[in-house]
This record gives structure tokens, sequence and C-alpha cells, in this order.
């Protein structure tokens, strides 16, 4: 594939899921990522983002009860990195890259089952709307998985699992 040029991405930890895009390194405060493309339109349209944005948070305001304060975090770099994440995230969403949910659950002060969190970070914090929010865990979702066809969308003959609650 050809190579593409993504700027001021700076200081983002980047999953990318199903080897379409792998970060090659750095150049001159840029991140070069390998792509079947080099246009920035095309390359757009081939990344997925999947920040881990939960675990910088909680290692900087939920740890504490297990042994890192909120200075420690900071002494080892955490509020340097969050505050990296949410301005390449909320510039790269601008732009139209498609960000999604990405984790990093799983340990003591970010366990399983709280990933819905990343969708209030997303509004909190990158910028989106509740349903900008909402289309980055199921249409992306279909998506990143090479189901746009059939999964991340409410519609007939797709799949899908619904939780319908009155109220």
């Amino acid at each position: 594939g050809g190579i593409a040029v993504l700027d001021q991405y700076i200081g983002v930890v980047i999953t990318f899921a199903l080897g379409a895009v792998i970060v090659l390194g750095m150049v001159s405060g840029s991140m070069i990522f390998g792509a079947r493309s080099t246009s920035h339109r095309a390359v757009k349209d081939e990344v997925f983002v999947a920040p881990g944005i939960a675990i910088l948070h909680a290692m900087l305001y939920e740890a504490e009860a297990y042994g890192i304060t909120h200075a420690q975090a900071v002494a080892m770099g955490y509020q340097e990195e969050w505050d990296a994440a949410l301005d390449s995230l909320s510039r790269m969403h601008k732009r139209g890259i498609r960000v999604l949910p990405g984790g990093d659950y799983g340990f003591a002060f970010t366990p399983h089952c709280q990933n819905a969190r990343d969708l209030e970070f997303f509004v909190k914090y990158l910028g989106f709307t509740p349903m900008e929010a909402i289309r980055s865990a199921t249409l992306y979702g279909g998506q990143i998985m090479l189901q746009g066809h059939e999964l991340g969308v409410i519609k007939e003959g797709w799949l899908a699992d619904l939780l319908l609650i009155d109220g």
C-alpha cells in the first residue's frame, strides 16, 4: 500500500483493527500510517481509531483506592497523555475520522462492564453529540468488523441486539 500522513496526531495510543492501518513511525511530529491509498480522503475512510481514554481518566481521578494518587498519576505523565489524547481525538473527530469506543477495561480501576463510560467520555470530553457517540459504537462497530452491510444500524434483515426501555 501507499503512505499517507495525518498531521498533528501526537500523544495518542491508537488501536487499529483488522490490519487495515498500521502505525509505521513518526516523522517531524506527524504519524505516518500504512494504508491502501495515498489521498487524505481515502485514508480517512480507511482509518478507525479506538482509544483507551477510560484508563487515562481512571489513573488520574479514580485510582487512589488502588495506591495511585492524582499527584503520582500526574508525575507518571498521565495528565499530559490525557490532554494530548483529548486534543488529538477531538480534532480527528472534527475531521471525520471514525473514533470508536476502545476500552482498556479489565483492570481493578476500569473493570469489565463499564465500557459504556466511553460514550459519556466522548460527549463530555471529545465534543461528540450523544447521537454521534451512539453511532461510534454501533455504525462504526459494524464497519470496523467488515460487517457494515449487516451490522451497526437498526434495519429490517440486519443483525441487532436491542434493549428497549419504557421511559
